[in-house]
């Protein structure tokens, strides 16, 4: 029988079955989704959320992932889970940064995401590996800049190189 077709009570004991049997991860993802949309009960809900981040996260949805862990946060900010959740969110948008010479604008996100991060971490491992992260995704900044530079340098495009620089 299709999940859809299903009702919350249902859907939890397909649940509960998954715990015990391996099944696809295409599965698992339309399942949380589903328990998620139809389920009252909120520890449930929270429960559901984070495995469905992980879910994406485990399946290199990255994009999606990152959108969940943030709305976890969001969601529930002063849970045990938060500085895991924030965490794997900066993991996230780090991974889909791009190189120095494409759109730094996850760059960006990923460094605001750190910010955040550290202003709550407790958890020295993770604190050490955010701050690694950092310097990598400000170097990249840099190295972007320096791309951009020389390009117009290259052009002889001055009026650019100027504001680039801005002198």
């Amino acid at each position: 029988m299709p999940l859809k077709k299903l009702d919350a009570q249902q859907l939890e004991e397909v649940y509960e079955y998954t715990k015990t049997h391996t099944m696809d991860n295409a599965f698992i993802i339309d399942l949380l989704e589903r328990l998620i949309a139809l389920s009252d009960n909120h520890a449930g809900v929270k429960r559901y959320k984070l495995q469905l981040a992980d879910t994406h996260y485990n399946v290199h949805h990255l994009e999606k992932a990152a959108a969940c862990y943030e709305d976890f946060s969001i969601m529930y900010p002063g849970s045990k889970e938060n500085e895991y959740v924030l965490y794997k969110a900066v993991a996230c948008m780090f991974e889909l940064s791009l190189d120095a010479d494409r759109d730094q604008t996850n760059t960006k996100k990923t460094i605001s995401l750190i910010k955040e991060f550290l202003k709550k971490a407790v958890t020295q491992d993770l604190i050490t590996q955010a701050k690694e992260i950092l310097q990598q995704c400000y170097q990249r900044l840099y190295d972007h800049e320096i791309y951009v530079f020389n390009f117009y340098t290259k052009k002889k495009n001055f009026t650019a190189v100027r504001i680039v620089t801005g002198k």
